[in-house]
């Protein structure tokens, strides 16, 4: 039964794998004609360029690509530290502008880049989507550094909003394959992310219970099940079924809820899933009102 369970886990493993290998693939796809339409439009426009421009250009190339590899050298490390709930939701709460219902683009990716030390708490079946989400939160960096530049202000002020409103003006939000190098696909799914997060902490707290396995099958079946591709959906919820997932006591480890009592973990764990609701509940509703919640 052991071999067979073996077996059956690794043939999910391959088809999420597989998925996942598409959609990066669509994406490079996406980046390498936009590259190749660059190039052709500056080679058209060669003659009409100034040289002291053409450097200027380069320049700029050469401080954005610099800039990148900083971002994903910084979020590899994050990612590798020692893994905070307190941290990660307290973050997310001080990203919120309460007065004017923005998030802060800094502080919500800087939460962002911690989800992946969660998921892998939680077993192998979901550790797949790691690597995406990490991509997701490099380019929305990328779309912050530029919108700053655009906009002629410091990208630490800028508020994911900011950041989406950009894709408007420049009708970028539902472009077709150019939409998964946007701002706007990707913050949508990071947003995802927070949904799922509130949804694992409210059950931590309420199902005193229920098992972490039944817990993560029912958070991903309400949250990031359905919003992903079917075959994806459809692998992960088998690979759940029969993925070995750590003991409750052990996440709750992780967690640093280990020496609480019950009463004070059902208290940290509400408090926790206030906080990523919150900037959840932020975030959909200026979505919704920018007609953007559903954007593919």
């Amino acid at each position: 039964m052991d071999y067979v369970k073996e077996w059956l886990n690794y043939g999910i493993e391959l088809v999420q794998e597989t998925f996942f290998a598409e959609e990066e693939a669509e994406e490079k796809e996406t980046a390498d004609v936009s590259s190749t339409k660059e190039k052709r439009v500056s080679k058209t426009e060669k003659v009409a360029i100034k040289p002291q421009e053409s450097v200027s250009s380069k320049d700029e190339d050469i401080v954005e690509a610099e800039a990148e590899a900083e971002t994903e050298t910084e979020t590899g490390t994050r990612t590798g530290e020692e893994f905070s709930a307190e941290f990660l939701t307290k973050l997310l709460e001080n990203s919120l502008d309460k007065e004017v219902k923005t998030v802060n683009a800094t502080m919500f990716l800087d939460a962002c880049v911690m989800v992946p030390k969660l998921f892998e708490g939680l077993g192998s079946a979901l550790k797949s989507g790691n690597g995406k989400l990490v991509e997701k939160v490099n380019i929305v960096r990328t779309r912050q550094r530029e919108t700053a530049r655009d906009l002629n202000v410091d990208g630490s002020a800028l508020s994911l909003q900011d950041i989406i409103d950009r894709d408007i003006r420049n009708k970028l939000t539902h472009s077709g394959k150019k939409k998964a190098k946007q701002a706007t696909r990707n913050i949508i799914r990071l947003v995802w992310f927070l949904d799922f997060i509130t949804m694992l902490f409210e059950s931590l707290a309420d199902k005193q219970e229920a098992s972490l396995k039944a817990i993560v099958q029912d958070c991903w079946a309400n949250t990031l099940g359905p919003r992903n591709k079917w075959m994806v959906n459809k692998a992960t919820t088998q690979a759940l079924k029969v993925a070995p997932i750590p003991a409750k006591e052990s996440f709750l480890k992780l967690l640093g809820l280990n020496d609480k009592c019950i009463d004070d973990q059902i208290v940290t764990l509400h408090g926790w899933a206030q906080r990523s609701d919150t900037v959840a509940k932020e975030m959909w509703t200026w979505l919704k009102s920018k007609d953007l919640e559903s954007v593919p």
